[in-house]
């Protein structure tokens, strides 16, 4: 028999998004599922971890993300990722600080990532990640997915 995985992607998103994540677990139609922070209340968080089930971060750097390079406000796609040369540091910056904020919700001392819009496999950030010291990252999604540029 095979083994199936059901992941839900975006808990944390948004209240409505979260408590349909929960409903589908509760049902038993989701294995796993990728979390999203700051979007929601902390007692959102702790309905997910009250079921028990796998969880890994879903790295944001694109949705409702305004950086400040140079003093400028700029919202980041993920072609905006690629092709980013300069302030890179910032988003390091960004990346630590939801890693950061992951582990304290949901008490975890490893990590394991997937990105929002695939940003994870973006090389420049998926290296960064492979070659991380401060924070114990036991897996890196690989996805095989196609590229559609629409």
């Amino acid at each position: 028999m095979t083994n199936l995985m059901i992941h839900c992607d975006d808990f944390g998103r948004s209240p409505l998004v979260s408590k349909n994540i929960l409903k589908c677990i509760k049902e038993g139609n989701v294995n796993q599922v990728s979390v999203m922070v700051d979007f929601v209340d902390d007692e959102i968080h702790q309905d997910l971890i009250a079921t028990d089930i796998e969880t890994r971060l879903h790295l944001n750097l694109t949705e409702n993300k305004n950086f400040i390079f140079g003093g400028k406000r700029k919202k980041l796609s993920f072609l905006n990722l690629i092709f980013l040369k300069k302030n890179r540091k910032d988003i390091y910056e960004e990346i630590d600080r939801q890693i950061t904020e992951y582990l304290r919700l949901y008490g975890k001392k490893t990590i394991r990532i997937d990105g929002h819009q695939h940003v994870h496999m973006i090389p420049w950030i998926y290296n960064y990640l492979i070659n991380h010291k401060k924070f114990e990252i036991k897996e890196i999604r690989y996805s095989v997915e196609s590229l559609n540029l629409v």
